[in-house]
């Protein structure tokens, strides 16, 4: 598990470095401890909490898709991957990173 985290940590900083001028100011390198405190506010604050106490307007608390996509030239097997998570919205208030 640790290195999944390290290697997500790692992907996001290399993409973070080339794309410094498209990346808000507040970005900054991240590890893979980073990774998993994020992963467990998520589960606390997405499906542990009950929103009506959060006051989150309707509209963003709608549920939507989101997904992962990284074509085969980035790849270390040269096959494509797509990691969906259904139960996370594109703009929830516990936003994960959106790399375009």
């Amino acid at each position: 598990m640790r290195s999944i985290l390290n290697a997500y940590a790692e992907g996001y900083n290399l993409y973070l470095s080339q794309h410094r001028d498209r990346a808000p100011e507040w970005a900054f390198e991240i590890n893979g401890a980073d990774v998993l405190a994020h992963c467990r506010a998520l589960i606390i604050l997405d499906f542990a909490t009950d929103h009506q106490y959060l006051r989150i307007p309707s509209d963003e608390a709608v549920k939507g898709s989101n997904m992962l996509i990284l074509g085969n030239p980035r790849t270390r097997s040269k096959h494509g991957i797509l990691l969906a998570n259904p139960h996370l919205g594109w703009d929830s208030a516990y936003d994960s990173t959106k790399c375009t």
